[in-house]
């Protein structure tokens, strides 16, 4: 199988891995950037940088727990009703 004709049958996957990627670099920053200090500095002020990571970190954290599953069995789900409805129904 060629890396083409991988790419397009990884289609329906595709927009979930990049996300999941997406997550796992950015969820790795925001614990390398906030180390051991946290959110907020022991001055009491809120680190705006860092807010604006974690607040990224946690929405694609949501995605990946809560939306690219619902997505991707929506999609197979999708593709095997499909590929049952093309088998049942009678030669054209």
């Amino acid at each position: 199988m060629t890396a083409r004709a991988w790419w397009q049958r990884a289609r329906p996957v595709r927009g979930p891995l990049i996300v999941i990627v997406l997550y796992l670099i950015v969820a790795e920053a925001f614990a390398w950037v906030a180390g051991s200090d946290g959110l907020v500095t022991p001055d009491a002020s809120v680190n705006g940088g860092l807010l604006v990571l974690g607040g990224l970190a946690i929405a694609l954290r949501l995605a990946v727990i809560i939306a690219i599953p619902a997505l991707v069995t929506y999609r197979l789900v999708s593709w095997l009703g499909r590929r049952i409805a093309n088998r049942s129904a009678p030669p054209t």
